[in-house]
């Protein structure tokens, strides 16, 4: 986030409440940046999202 320069793992931001999130940051723009693969899945292993604007 770049209010707080911080990095929050989805678990964190889910364990707010992600109607809080929504709620506080409806207004800005996220970017996906990077996203990696579970290579025996295929299924996703790690997303980096970034916040685009304030």
């Amino acid at each position: 986030m770049l209010d707080y320069d911080k990095i929050y793992d989805m678990e964190t931001l889910y364990g707010g409440g992600m109607d809080k999130f929504a709620e506080f940051y409806s207004g800005i723009k996220f970017k996906c940046t990077k996203i990696d693969y579970h290579k025996s899945t295929g299924k996703v292993k790690y997303m980096l999202i970034e916040q685009i604007t304030k």
